[in-house]
């Protein structure tokens, strides 16, 4: 993309030239680029995967901007010349994170903690915790309660269960727009 610079035959025009090139203008400058040739486009399945969650992006920020509480909330996030539907969108085109799984006092018996620790760029609304056999059914699960500090989250076990039946821990944290993201944490005899 070339810029202009004192070209008097150029400034101020703006569109297509010849099918070649076109001329437009962003914030008081004149710009040259070659014209966008049309016909069928073919996107990837990872293209079209991107633009059906930026359009349930787009829905969830016009909806975010409809309900009063949560527009206050998204805005209270908002930078200098940024909107709550902008951060809506962000948080809406952001999945949480799941940086840690700990087990480390787990031992099978009924009572223990299990602490996660999910983040988020706005923020993690809920952390599920599911404990699964060898066979891969579920011995347990459950919500995880979120802490003091909110990106850490407790589950404490409610089934008790020999270690050797334990292949893995698996996590999900979710986010106001839905975004989830799973971690499993695996067992391995020792």
């Amino acid at each position: 993309m070339a810029s202009v610079k004192d070209n008097i035959l150029l400034k101020n025009v703006s569109g297509t030239i010849g099918k070649q090139m076109n001329v437009f203008n962003r914030y008081g400058e004149t710009f040259i680029r070659t014209a966008k040739k049309g016909g069928q486009l073919n996107f990837s399945s990872v293209q079209i995967e991107c633009q059906h969650n930026f359009a349930d992006a787009v829905l969830y920020a016009k909806q975010v901007i409809k309900d009063p509480e949560m527009h206050a909330y998204y805005l209270s996030f908002a930078r200098k010349s940024q909107s709550a539907y902008n951060v809506a969108m962000k948080d809406a085109l952001s999945a949480p994170v799941i940086k840690q799984i700990d087990a480390d006092v787990y031992t099978g018996e009924i009572g223990q903690l299990i602490s996660v620790y999910a983040v988020d760029f706005f923020r993690v609304y809920q952390v599920k915790v599911a404990i699964i056999n060898i066979a891969g059914e579920t011995i347990e699960e459950g919500a995880a309660i979120q802490q003091w500090k909110p990106m850490y989250w407790h589950y404490t076990t409610t089934t008790g269960t020999t270690m050797a039946q334990v292949a893995n821990i698996q996590v999900t944290a979710v986010d106001m727009p839905g975004n989830q993201t799973t971690a499993v944490l695996l067992f391995t005899d020792t």
